[in-house]
Order: C-alpha cells, then structure tokens, then sequence
C-alpha cells in the first residue's frame, strides 16, 4: 500500500547499492516514494568509500557507520 510506504523513513538493506539497483518493481503500486527515501547498505567492515552504511552493533541493533 502507497500510503504505508510514505511512512517509512529509511531503509537499511542488507546488499550492496549495485545489487539495490537491480530492483524492479512491477506490482502496479506506486513506489517511487521506496526509492526516493534515505537507504543505507550493509557492510560488515566500516566502509573505506563514502556513501550511507550500516552494521549490526553488540546487541543486533543497527548501526550506522
């Protein structure tokens, strides 16, 4: 539902921006606002190149680096 995805403020997705890009979206929704909003990509080690990442802290929360 449109009026739920406008409720999200983030997204922390567990790939990489190259396979993020892959993503097509074909169910008729409109879902540009799931591709307009902040997304950061995991990374285990903290990142030598800029951009928007994340990594599970101690107790399995997200953190950003």
């Amino acid at each position: 539902d449109a009026s739920e995805t406008s409720k999200i403020s983030a997204v922390y997705y567990c790939g990489s921006e190259e396979e993020w890009n892959m993503i097509e979206v074909n169910d008729g929704v409109e879902s540009s606002n799931l591709f307009e909003i902040p997304r950061y990509y995991y990374s285990k080690e903290k990142p030598t190149e800029n951009g928007n990442f994340w990594y599970y802290g101690e107790n399995g929360q997200i953190v950003i680096w």
